[in-house]
């Protein structure tokens, strides 16, 4: 796996294989040991890129999040990627949707992992602060397989966040979707994959066994 450098961009990002591009996008809790597997099985035949999108410095209200897919169009326009493959988990599927809706010619397909927006779990009956701290401490809220929840994956501390919904547009999105769920997921449910079914156009739902908020 090789790691490039932008001149418009500070911090590393994963730049591997050729082909297509498959942008992956990892949600609040996440980091590129997550993708690992995913980057090794696509490289020979993809160009797989994880750019550091700074998800942890903004407040995820619905302003914030078109800030961050700003950011995104900025790092695509900068590379002139083209016929974008976007894979989001979690707040990253959020974010996919947010900027397939701003910037559709950009996208071919889109999967979402476990994407929240419609109706994960929030802070409406828990204090925010006192959740989220949870998740971090307790990784058996996100991984069914208690053996994948290191160190390495949970190592990435962040702040309180807002949940923005996006189903005010879902329905304007025609592009091909896939959507990949737990079906043991404690956060955003499996139910969720069936309302982001209902709502996309163009969508098919993969359910996986034994699985948590984290394939």
């Amino acid at each position: 796996m090789t790691v490039s450098n932008s001149n418009l961009y500070t911090q590393a990002y994963v730049n591997t294989g050729d082909g297509q591009p498959v942008i992956l996008l990892n949600g609040l809790f996440g980091n590129v040991h997550i993708w690992k597997p995913l980057v090794e099985a696509l490289k020979n035949s993809f160009q797989v890129i994880i750019p550091r999108i700074p998800l942890t410095n903004f407040v995820l209200d619905d302003t914030n999040v078109k800030q961050v897919a700003q950011y995104l169009h900025e790092f695509i326009t900068h590379h002139q990627l083209q016929n974008v493959i976007l894979v989001g988990h979690a707040v990253g599927g959020q974010l996919a949707l947010m900027y397939t809706h701003l910037y559709p010619a950009n996208i071919r397909k889109l999967v979402l992992v476990s994407s929240g927006g419609l109706m994960e779990r929030t802070s409406s009956e828990v204090d925010t602060t006192h959740y989220i701290q949870s998740l971090l401490e307790e990784p058996e809220q996100r991984f069914y397989l208690k053996e994948f929840a290191n160190e390495a994956i949970t190592e990435e501390l962040t702040q309180t966040s807002k949940q923005f919904r996006v189903s005010t547009f879902l329905n304007k999105i025609d592009h091909p979707v896939l959507l990949v769920w737990g079906l043991q997921d404690p956060i955003s449910p499996p139910e969720s994959a069936l309302h982001f079914n209902d709502l996309l156009g163009n969508s098919e739902i993969k359910f996986i066994e034994d699985c948590g908020h984290v394939p």
